[in-house]
């Protein structure tokens, strides 16, 4: 497996360390990543509240860059970062006039970009049984609990990481 790889700011600066298991871990599990060429900064933290076209062209641009460089897929592990390239991509597909409009801006047509990932929908394609093989030390005695950020789930209309096409929370997780 092989992805498109989003790091963002984060990753790079104040969560290196999250970066650094990231990269071990799939690799560990075979996973290849591949970082997009000449990325720019989503504008996660401050752009959305600013200017609204603003918010749609910077993600715009790292997903016509993915786009370019011919990754269907791509991995974006920072909540923040993985909502916004979605909120923009959302955005140009119920918007023609946006669309273009923003691609104007870009310099670059998106093309609706790449499957944008997180972290867990990797692993739930590498699967459990593969997960456990890969365990080198088990952590038995550990009782982990773990915290996934409410971006992670929210907002459900543009994430939508639980649901299946035309099904309600309540039956998406009847299905699980």
């Amino acid at each position: 497996m092989n992805f498109g790889y989003y790091p963002g700011c984060a990753l790079h600066g104040s969560s290196n360390d999250y970066e650094q298991s990231l990269r071990a871990c799939l690799e560990a599990l075979g996973v290849g990543l591949t970082e997009i060429d000449d990325w720019i900064c989503c504008g996660a933290t401050a752009a959305h509240s600013l200017n609204h076209k603003l918010s749609v062209a910077l993600p715009a641009r790292n997903l016509a860059l993915a786009h370019a460089q011919g990754h269907a897929e791509m991995l974006a592990p920072c909540p923040m970062c993985s909502m916004q390239l979605l909120r923009a991509q959302r955005a140009m597909q119920a918007d023609a006039v946006l669309s273009a409009e923003i691609a104007a801006i870009v310099e670059a047509e998106s093309n609706g970009g790449p499957r944008v990932l997180n972290l867990i929908q990797i692993l739930e394609r590498i699967g459990l049984d593969a997960l456990k093989a890969a365990v080198k030390q088990p952590l038995k005695d550990l009782k982990p609990a773990c915290y996934y950020g409410c971006l992670l789930v929210r907002p459900p209309t543009v994430v939508e990481f639980d649901r299946w096409p035309g099904t309600t929370r309540r039956n998406a997780a009847a299905r699980a």
